[in-house]
């Protein structure tokens, strides 16, 4: 089961290329907080009863994916979450958690505008002029409401 979240872009950080203090290797990270709103199950009223923006770490490739999206967007997230032992000097050990995104995409109506419209075919209504047609009795096809950018396929 994927874990994902749903929010509004506040801040895209730039690239920051780092280095592990524990293995020396180098390695690219950028940031990206969002806004995550909640809504009441009852009324579905938004509730602002506190602030919710995690922040996503993108590391290596994954930084690109964040070129496409801008501030103000609404996205979804897909995460993993990582948890990993860590001793500080102090010798207690403790757990840290990590969020590692893997994938992110656009949400809502800017996600369905972008997505190019593809032109539907039907053969159906041939077929059923045809059936009809063999039998003897024509009827009238069912008359099918036009919008704009819509063309009967009948």
């Amino acid at each position: 089961m994927a874990n994902f979240i749903i929010g509004q872009i506040l801040f895209i950080g730039e690239a920051q290329n780092l280095t592990s203090q524990n293995t020396g290797n180098s390695f690219t990270k950028r940031s990206l907080i969002i806004s995550v709103r909640r809504f009441d199950p009852n009324t579905g009223e938004p509730v602002n009863d506190y602030e919710n923006t995690p922040e996503f770490s993108f590391i290596g490739d994954k930084c690109r994916d964040l070129d496409q999206f801008k501030v103000g967007q609404n996205v979804a997230v897909y995460f993993d979450i990582v948890g990993r032992k860590y001793t500080p000097q102090g010798g207690t050990e403790k757990i840290i958690n990590d969020i590692r995104p893997y994938k992110i995409e656009l949400y809502g109506r800017a996600a369905t505008e972008q997505a190019p419209m593809q032109p539907q075919t039907a053969t159906a209504p041939q077929a059923v002029a045809s059936a009809s047609v063999a039998t003897g009795s024509m009827q009238q096809p069912p008359q099918v409401a036009q919008g704009p950018g819509f063309t009967s396929p009948i």
